[in-house]
């Protein structure tokens, strides 16, 4: 069992594929959203919880999510940028979410595949 734990105590900001999924891949945001609860993270940015818009593009999420991820005021809601791009399974398969793991990268934001914290204990 591997006990390094990469998102104890961090801000973490979700990241995996919703376009051309029943419900926007709403459970599988919400169980990744758990789960980094339960290791200690300090706060969570969901984006199945705050973009709730259907009449809306692609490109406009797109746009408001890497700004979200990269704007240093935004993470926690009290100015504490994201430490942490959480990578939910599929994510390569997801245009969006491959920019924004690129971007993470870019920007000095640790990317961590949700994979990974499989065998982390909390």
């Amino acid at each position: 069992m591997n006990d390094t734990n990469p998102i104890r105590g961090k801000v973490v900001y979700l990241s995996g594929p919703m376009s051309g999924i029943e419900d926007l891949n709403r459970p599988a945001f919400a169980k990744a959203e758990s789960r980094a609860y339960e290791l200690g993270a300090r706060f969570v940015f969901n984006p199945c919880e705050h973009w709730v818009h259907s009449d809306r593009p692609s490109e406009w999420y797109m746009r408001h999510d890497l700004h979200m991820l990269t704007c240093s005021e935004c993470g926690d809601g009290d100015g504490i940028a994201f430490d942490v791009l959480l990578a939910l399974p599929g994510y390569m398969m997801s245009r969006g979410a491959r920019c924004e793991a690129f971007v993470a990268m870019m920007s000095g934001i640790e990317v961590v595949r949700y994979s990974d914290l499989l065998g982390v204990r909390a």
